[in-house]
């Protein structure tokens, strides 16, 4: 027998398989991947074994009569819950040089594929934008399919809940960190509006009715300054809400917006706050599991207005507050700015003045103007938080990035 497979309608749909199915599918289709050709579809041989496997999930629409005796196995169906990521690897064995523009598309949408089997609402409107993407009236490059990643999560969560304003609070850790995709103005704002929009059956199309739909979603017009990403022992509202909880067993991270923040504490037993001022140090303490002990904030840079006002609730009651951020000139201003609306000072954490000299191989050497601005701000300032750290950068010659402490400690 020979089965002719397609890889190019991936999104439209996923299927349920139980586990023994999933397991012998995901066999399947890294043995015809090892024995086809590339791009698009190949025509590969297979055992009889294997096609009475794929009849039993025939019930679900995977397998059809194909020519020739034949059969045709729908991928559309097969991705679902599957092993994506070894399929992944075995097919780029065959990419040479390097995958091209199709191909990347394809391992993006085996992978998204796999993740949206929760959500039909999310598939259906997902079959209207590729069969758009294919009539020409709607363009994705890479960064389109990033921002189309960012946005089927977000729209699983916001469909999971019926609670208002409350719903961008269930975003987590992806869409969090991602929300430079939901700033006013970029596509991926206007993604998502739409989907909202075709989700609730209304047809306008208006800039008004795009916003009113993510108003009442609760996405605000700058997420980056009325929301923040938090993971850890959390208490919100009265009684507690259960959402932080519930993200970080899966260990997630939650995203929260001022409206959430009015009855924000600390859980007992928490050990203390960490605020960390860039993605990838938030993400790494997460993976570490330290939202199991401290509360972890990201301020994304200089705290916008929801950072500023969770961390006047919690640091009330932390009986340790850390901070993680770079050792330049802005680094030490956004701590000195954290500690100005708290009204105490953290403790540097990991990029402090001892690690700073023990690592002075591997700082990132000070332009002039920067060693200036930073002896003027030592002269004028005396005695202020961060002054032990900025002269043992002005003595080593260069600043620590908190990538680069990630990097060299690991």
């Amino acid at each position: 027998m020979t089965a002719q497979i397609t890889f190019f309608d991936l999104l439209s749909r996923a299927a349920d398989f139980d586990d023994s199915v999933q397991r012998d599918c995901a066999r399947l289709l890294r043995k015809w991947l090892k024995q086809g050709r590339m791009p698009g579809s190949w025509t590969v041989r297979w055992h009889d074994s294997a096609a009475a496997i794929l009849r039993e999930a025939a019930g679900l629409d995977v397998v059809r009569p194909g020519a020739q005796g034949g059969l045709v196995i729908d991928l559309r169906l097969l991705a679902g819950k599957l092993e994506v990521r070894a399929i992944q690897k075995d097919l780029m064995a065959f990419v040479e040089p390097g995958p091209s523009r199709d191909q990347e598309r394809t391992l993006a949408a085996i992978e998204r594929a796999a993740k949206l089997v929760s959500s039909e609402e999310s598939l259906r409107w997902l079959d209207e934008c590729r069969a758009r993407e294919r009539s020409g009236t709607l363009r994705m490059d890479a960064g389109d399919l990033s921002r189309l990643d960012a946005v089927v999560l977000a729209l699983n969560r916001l469909g999971r809940r019926q609670e208002g304003a409350i719903h961008c609070s269930r975003l987590g850790a992806l869409v969090g960190v991602s929300s430079k995709f939901f700033r006013r103005g970029a596509p991926g704002r206007r993604l998502l509006a739409d989907a909202l929009l075709y989700l609730s059956g209304n047809t306008q199309s208006s800039d008004d009715a795009r916003e009113a739909a993510l108003d009442a979603a609760g996405l605000l017009l700058s997420p980056t300054a009325y929301t923040v990403l938090v993971a850890g022992p959390l208490a919100i509202g009265s009684p507690p809400l259960d959402f932080p909880a519930e993200l970080a067993a899966r260990d997630e991270a939650c995203m929260l917006t001022l409206q959430n923040l009015g009855g924000a504490r600390l859980k007992a037993g928490v050990q203390g706050v960490v605020t960390v001022e860039n993605e990838a140090p938030f993400l790494s303490l997460l993976a570490e599991g330290m939202h199991h002990r401290f509360l972890l904030v990201y301020t994304g840079g200089f705290a916008g207005r929801a950072v500023n006002a969770l961390l006047e609730r919690v640091l009330v009651d932390s009986p340790r507050w850390l901070h993680w951020g770079d050792t330049d000139l802005a680094g030490i201003r956004i701590a000195r700015l954290l500690a100005d609306t708290a009204g105490r000072a953290p403790v540097f954490f990991r990029c402090d003045a001892a690690e700073v000299r023990r690592l002075r191989r591997n700082l990132t050497p000070f332009s002039p103007a920067a060693r200036k601005d930073i002896a003027r701000e030592l002269k004028e300032g005396p005695g202020r938080l961060g002054e032990e750290v900025l002269r043992a950068c002005l003595a080593e010659g260069g600043w620590l990035e908190q990538e680069a402490w990630e990097a060299l400690t690991r």
